[in-house]
């Protein structure tokens, strides 16, 4: 009964849910998880600058360059198949990674640059079988448990980790020996994803030479779609946002006189432990209260927009501690609460599902293309602001206002398109 109240038809549609959502965190648990909870021991393993560290996440971000042609293969191929190839892909880069002690940095940059191309089609995938597996009336709380479930792993996987920190000591060797127990996971991932994720075929053509004809004309029509690019400005939007979050640590650490233990407590609370909450009652909200993700996406930016502003203006200095760590929750909470749900305006739209692979991957394009130069603004401001800590985040900051102001108005203009076009096709529906 509860399960069908989620808007699952059975036993094995659940099980395949499960497995699509936690192979989209699994995937990212041995590198980009440790990003905002251990940044420091994370660079210092790596033996690498700010600045390089995020130029490793700018090359991740790559991805942006390939989801446009990986809609095609989202179209072509089914998730199950492209979520195994890229668990399987991304096993090799992390065992090189921690198998060759101080690896060039060159080396560590043609394996974040894999990743990239990695992440441009099985991202889309994941998104792609999220909407597969749940009914249309409940894409909020569908993509709301995808960033639950990916915060909650994240939140238990970071504090196993501390526990390690703690009986080895911060060193690079205990970084290491983290990132090597978590990719034998990403390993038995990819078993389960041959076990519960069926190969749902979409493609009505059965020779190979109309798949590719047909996967092709799918990506062609979403881009076509407004509600598509408009989705993903809103993506790109709370993401910038987003990567801010992520700063938070160092922020606190920096600017506040948090100690590491403290700063990573903070962070273990602040990326993963409000990001569990945020995705859980961002999917009700967009489905059970607002009955309309992209009007929550409307208001929560908007809230956004008035936390950043006091963000920005509070004093950077000690005295103003616990009101910033107040301003810095509450500014993670209602993230949460939009990323939850930005990718749900695909299935709001009624995006035909032959093609939705696509639409997700073009959706996904604008959405994650601040990784591709946003971590390496930040790292710079940063390093060029050492004599001046509070300046540096004071940019970084000030980034996220502007973008978050944009995904507001971009929104607004959604939810009025999405409404338009239901009138239209009600009242065609009623002609016929």
């Amino acid at each position: 009964m509860l399960l069908k109240k989620l808007g699952f038809t059975s036993k094995e549609n659940f099980r395949a849910f499960i497995t699509v959502i936690t192979a989209g965190q699994i995937i990212y648990c041995a590198f980009e998880a440790f990003k905002a909870s251990f940044y420091t021991p994370l660079i210092t393993m790596l033996n690498i600058t700010n600045t390089q560290f995020g130029v490793l996440f700018t090359l991740i971000g790559s991805a942006m360059f390939f989801y446009i042609p990986a809609g095609w293969l989202n179209n072509r191929f089914t998730p199950r198949q492209l979520i195994i190839s890229g668990l399987i892909i991304r096993i090799i880069g992390t065992v090189y990674m921690v198998a060759v002690v101080n690896a060039s940095y060159i080396s560590l940059c043609l394996v974040a640059l894999s990743w990239g191309i990695v992440d441009a089609f099985f991202w889309p995938a994941i998104l792609n079988g999220t909407r597969l597996f749940a009914s249309e009336e409940n894409q909020g709380i569908a993509f709301g448990l995808l960033e639950s479930g990916r915060r909650a792993m994240e939140l238990g996987m970071n504090t196993l980790a501390l526990f390690i920190f703690a009986a080895l000591g911060s060193s690079p060797t205990a970084m290491r020996i983290i990132i090597t127990a978590y990719t034998f996971l990403i390993v038995l991932w990819v078993f389960l994803s041959f076990k519960f994720i069926p190969n749902i075929k979409l493609l009505k053509s059965e020779t190979s030479t109309e798949k590719n004809k047909e996967a092709l004309s799918g990506l062609i029509k979403a881009l076509l779609y407004p509600e598509v690019w408009l989705s993903g400005i809103i993506g790109m939007s709370v993401y910038t946002a987003y990567i801010a979050v992520v700063y938070s640590v160092p922020y606190m650490q920096n600017v506040f006189g948090l100690s590491t233990s403290q700063a990573v407590v903070f962070g273990l609370f602040n990326a993963s432990g409000i990001g569990i909450l945020g995705g859980i009652i961002g999917g009700l909200l967009g489905d059970k209260v607002f009955k309309s993700p992209v009007k929550m996406l409307s208001y929560s930016l908007l809230l956004t927009v008035v936390v950043l502003l006091g963000i920005v203006l509070t004093p950077k200095n000690p005295n103003y501690l616990y009101i910033s760590m107040i301003l810095m929750f509450i500014y993670s909470f209602v993230i949460f609460i939009s990323r939850s749900v930005y990718f749900a305006p695909i299935g709001e739209a009624n995006i035909p599902k032959e093609f939705s692979g696509s639409a997700m991957a073009v959706a996904s394009f604008l959405t994650y293309s601040p990784v591709f130069w946003a971590y390496g603004v930040n790292g710079a401001l940063i390093d060029m602001n050492k004599d001046n800590p509070s300046q540096g985040y004071y940019y970084i900051f000030l980034i996220g206002l502007i973008f978050t102001i944009i995904g507001a108005l971009s929104a607004i203009i959604l939810s009025k398109l999405i409404k338009i076009r239901k009138e239209k096709n009600k009242i065609e529906s009623n002609a016929n």
